[in-house]
């Protein structure tokens, strides 16, 4: 059997990642700064004589020294790090979207690379001078701006890169650790709930404050390096990071070297679940106005790129998100309407329809009788049950990526079909002399599907005629169902993401028959793929989307 396989998979917009987590960055440190102060004092102080130590100034304005430095610095750091981390694992992924640990841990490693050399090493070292300065009688820096200028005239560009090995290695160091220990404690926690369940955000904030409890333990002597090589005086002490850290335990003792431990555990506890949180509440921002503007019939302010979805879907408790194909994401989210016809003429008009069949068939089913809390909005919405159905678009990507196999006689099979309305637009797509089987393994979703099916006289005719069945089954070992027509399917579409392109489905298409099934758990795509007439198969990675799981039926 000959397979091939290719990738088109355009590239995402990183500036609505940058923006997104630039916003979680900027949010955290404005949180968190005293911490930050503390341990970087404490840092510094620790190489003074007892007479010489700096001491605590009244919480207030002095605890903020470096803030604004740190708060750009952050928040640049923060957007870079998440398209980093997400760039990595996508290339690091196999190619149904899977990647394992290790892979995950090089990923991050890679994240933090990236940040030290484009962020964070300009930022800590002016952020540590500003503090360093403050122990001068007369300090001599009045802010970022100033602070800065004074670097440069005094050590050149050298002087912002001051530390850089050790910031280099630490921030490879603190994202392979946080982000290896996030997503190994999250899928932990993830199989002590419900299949198809996401975890609340009380659970996302915790898991990302133990990552950050691990991570400064594991990476507090590098940080401790970096502060001392970024400090005014450290070119006359030290003549390289690996002198740094010789003299600090020969001269201090090898504990030093977790000095201003607390103060950071305190802040990276907090920023582990903040940044993990706020980043997918900055993103939710747009999620929500999909809901809030549904009954308004308004468009939401900005579009979400596939990896934009990909990274709110798994930070973030929601299973009710779904993404356009990537060449349509600016568009997708604006096509509601206020009546059914109105929302088909903007799914038309923004592109994601472009044939009269799928148009028609969209028109002549009312996607109220499917989806009645917001039906004409483009968006998903749920139906119970713990499901949802799909946004609009979606529905529009997968009939037009199936309409070449669905001619007047076609069998075609619905997985997932949940309430039914992508199996309806399917059955009018094909005509009476077809065959539409949709199929879920929660008998109350089939149940649903079939009285809102019936809604309409069309629909109930062809229920009646048997044109269209729902049926209770394990959509991931297909359906084997033989009309006298020999069985098999031209075209099947999955409505949830399988963890790999079951096998058995391939099987059971015609020669030629189609597939349309998102596939992966984190990352995860929709692939295309197409058994031909002379029996080989064709397998396309499409585009970036949000899906929930393909599960096991409910317990009990």
């Amino acid at each position: 059997m000959a397979t091939s396989s290719s990738d088109n998979k355009a590239k995402p917009s990183a500036l609505r990642s940058i923006i997104a987590g630039s916003t979680a960055g900027a949010v955290e440190i404005a949180i968190t700064y005293p911490a930050e102060f503390a341990k970087t004092r404490t840092q510094l102080n620790r190489r003074l004589a007892d007479g010489q130590k700096l001491g605590w100034p009244p919480f207030g304005k002095a605890w903020y020294a470096g803030c604004t430095t740190l708060i750009i610095g952050n928040s640049l750091k923060a957007g870079i790090r998440f398209v980093a981390f997400d760039t990595y694992k996508t290339l690091l992924q196999d190619e149904f979207g899977k990647i394992s640990g290790p892979r995950t841990v090089i990923a991050g490693f890679g994240a933090g690379i990236t940040e030290s050399l484009f962020a964070v090493t300009p930022f800590e070292s002016i952020k540590t001078t500003l503090i360093d300065d403050r122990k001068s009688a007369n300090p001599r820096m009045r802010g970022f701006l100033h602070g800065s200028g004074i670097i440069f005239r005094e050590r050149g560009i050298r002087g912002f890169f001051q530390g850089f090995v050790p910031t280099t290695a630490r921030q490879a160091a603190n994202s392979a650790t946080r982000f290896g220990s996030y997503t190994t404690i999250k899928q932990f926690a993830q199989g002590y709930v419900a299949p198809g369940e996401k975890l609340g955000t009380v659970s996302t904030f915790g898991i990302g404050g133990v990552a950050g409890l691990i991570t400064v333990y594991v990476t507090q002597p590098l940080d401790t390096i970096k502060t001392r090589m970024q400090s005014i005086d450290a070119r006359k002490e030290y003549k390289n990071s690996f002198e740094c850290a010789t003299k600090i335990v020969k001269n201090e003792g090898f504990f030093t070297l977790w000095s201003g431990a607390v103060p950071r555990l305190a802040r990276l506890i907090l920023s582990g679940g903040i940044v993990f949180t706020m980043y997918a509440f900055a993103l939710l921002f747009d999620g929500q106005l999909l809901t809030i503007t549904a009954k308004l019939h308004l468009r939401p302010i900005c579009q979400l790129p596939p990896l934009i979805v990909q990274r709110l879907c798994v930070y973030f408790p929601s299973n009710h998100i779904l993404n356009a194909p990537a060449n349509q994401s600016t568009m997708a989210w604006m096509s509601s309407g206020s009546t059914n016809a109105t929302l088909i003429k903007n799914l038309t008009s923004n592109g994601i329809i472009t044939s009269e069949r799928v148009k028609n068939a969209m028109l002549a089913v009312d996607r109220a009788h499917f989806a009645p809390a917001a039906p004409y909005h483009d968006s998903p919405q749920t139906i119970g049950f713990g499901a949802t159905i799909s946004a609009p678009h979606m529905h529009a990507s997968a009939a037009e990526s199936l309409l070449p196999h669905l001619h007047p006689t076609a069998r075609v099979l619905d997985i997932g079909s949940g309430s039914g309305y992508l199996t309806a637009v399917l059955a009018n797509i094909v005509g009476p002399t077809g065959t539409i089987v949709g199929v879920d393994h929660i008998a109350g979703l089939v149940e649903l599907a079939t009285k809102n099916l019936s809604k309409s006289p069309e629909g109930k005719t062809m229920l009646d005629n048997n044109t269209v069945r729902f049926v209770k089954a394990d959509g991931r070992l297909g359906f084997d169902d033989d009309d006298g027509r020999g069985g098999g399917w031209d075209a099947i579409h999955v409505g949830a993401a399988a963890k790999e392109a079951h096998a058995v489905l391939v099987e059971q298409l015609r020669a030629p028959g189609r597939l349309f099934i998102p596939v992966g758990e984190e990352m995860q795509f929709i692939w295309v793929i197409d058994k031909k007439a002379d029996g080989s198969v064709v397998r396309e990675k499409s585009f970036g989307v949000r899906y929930v799981p393909l599960t096991d039926a409910p317990r009990g």
